[in-house]
């Protein structure tokens, strides 16, 4: 089995949290190299996370003939070039979620890799764990009825300079691209990535983000979604399933490793334990679309990206949020 030779582009946590699966999985991928604007930080973080070498610009690492595959892991403002210079570089490309700024530059990403016969997948984890596998054979087994609605939340509160960045309007920040992309992706997954209808609000920050938002999703077949997000308060981070005969129950839905199904009186707990820390299975799905010589993935489909970039586009236009760096939303 050949090994795909990794690299890094960013060194905050999430890139923390990959540079660990890619240890986990060293018999199927090698940590070759991470870069960072500084090459201080990305000796560090080679040196912390076993990676063969450190680049002192994403542009030395896109060119390296020693890596395959690129993780883009800086903040969303960037994703679209960081992406799209690797892929110039004719590099495959995991890009953290949310994917892009908007829908338009999402297809240009997808028709680029296309061209180019190179991968590239929106790193949505949450999409590849078991747990959502097993809910929804339940779900589509009919022993709970119907799904009537979704209720879900996702609020976090970070300390100091990390709360900064979550609410920098230069980095693309604010609720929706950091965690309400979640609630949203989740619902998507479970009734459909075209709601007929989608009513949201916000509330924005001095700089133009959304603190917290609130969105509505409704279905042709009546089924709906009531789902909120907030870079500023926390919250009980739920997902509950109402069924026509039953209930689900997810904590922390993004990170799902189980679940507790509510039937008349009776109560069933679902245990699905990550193999590592969630992203393995993500990885290890990108490892074999790159070995297959695929250029996009048949579960986190391009398709499924841009339909959860569109519904997002529309939230925005309506609440008037425009990033400093746009020239049109």
């Amino acid at each position: 089995m050949k090994k795909i030779r990794w690299g890094i582009i960013g060194t905050g946590t999430i890139a923390k949290k990959f540079a660990g699966t890619l240890g986990y999985l060293s018999d199927e991928c090698e940590f070759v190299g991470v870069a960072s604007r500084s090459i201080e930080k990305a000796e560090d973080f080679a040196t912390q996370y076993g990676a063969k070498k450190a680049f002192g610009s994403y542009q030395e690492l896109a060119q390296s003939a020693d890596i395959d595959a690129v993780y883009i892991a800086t903040p969303h403002n960037s994703h679209y070039e960081n992406s799209l210079l690797c892929l110039k570089n004719n590099k495959h490309v995991l890009c953290e979620k949310s994917f892009t700024i908007d829908v338009k530059q999402a297809e240009h990403l997808f028709k680029q890799a296309s061209d180019n016969g190179l991968f590239i997948m929106e790193a949505f984890w949450t999409k590849f764990l078991p747990a959502y596998t097993e809910i929804l054979k339940i779900l589509n087994g009919g022993q709970l009825g119907d799904v009537v609605n979704i209720a879900a939340d996702f609020g976090i509160n970070p300390p100091g300079s990390r709360s900064d960045r979550k609410i920098n309007p230069a980095l693309a920040g604010g609720a929706l691209y950091d965690v309400g992309i979640y609630v949203i992706g989740i619902t998507c997954m479970l009734l459909g990535y075209e709601p007929q209808k989608v009513v949201s609000n916000a509330v924005l920050s001095d700089g133009g983000v959304d603190l917290s938002s609130f969105y509505y999703m409704q279905y042709e077949s009546e089924q709906v979604a009531l789902l909120s997000s907030s870079v500023e308060a926390l919250s009980r981070q739920q997902a509950v399933i109402q069924c026509k005969n039953g209930y689900i129950v997810i904590d922390t839905p993004h990170a799902a490793n189980g679940f507790t199904v509510y039937q008349n009186e009776n109560k069933k707990e679902y245990n699905f334990p990550f193999d590592f820390d969630g992203f393995e299975y993500q990885l290890r799905h990108s490892n074999d679309c790159i070995r297959q010589g695929k250029t996009a993935s048949d579960i986190m489909k391009p398709k499924d990206t841009i339909a959860v970039l569109k519904i997002m586009d529309n939230m925005r236009k309506e609440w008037g949020m425009k990033f400093p760096f746009e020239i049109q939303v």
